[in-house]
């Protein structure tokens, strides 16, 4: 919550700035999974999932939101993106390490 224009427009600066680096990022890391013929397609199918995300992430957490609390939807997005950030560390880190000893040998 803020108290006055100046945070708000910092907020919006920074979330600006997140949403800038974080979608060309996921994007290429998409685009990296395929071979050069299917890259178009990747490309489709990370846009529409980015677009049906936001879609059901918004609605399910203003449903959950008439149901609890704001304060509530808050912890369970920070305990989701940690969720999520765990297991991509698991599956991407740890594939790429096992993928790195594949190689060696």
């Amino acid at each position: 919550m803020t108290q006055n224009t100046i945070t708000l427009l910092i907020a919006g600066v920074l979330y600006g700035f997140s949403y800038g680096i974080m979608t060309p990022t996921l994007q290429a890391i998409a685009i990296g999974f395929v071979e050069k013929e299917k890259q178009g397609t990747a490309n489709a199918m990370f846009f529409s999932s980015m677009d049906l995300g936001i879609a059901v992430g918004s609605t399910g957490l203003g449903v959950l939101a008439s149901l609890t609390s704001y304060h509530f939807i808050y912890g369970f997005s920070i305990i989701s993106l940690l969720v999520l950030l765990l297991l991509y560390t698991l599956v991407f880190v740890r594939g790429e390490k096992a993928k790195e000893v594949v190689e060696t040998v």
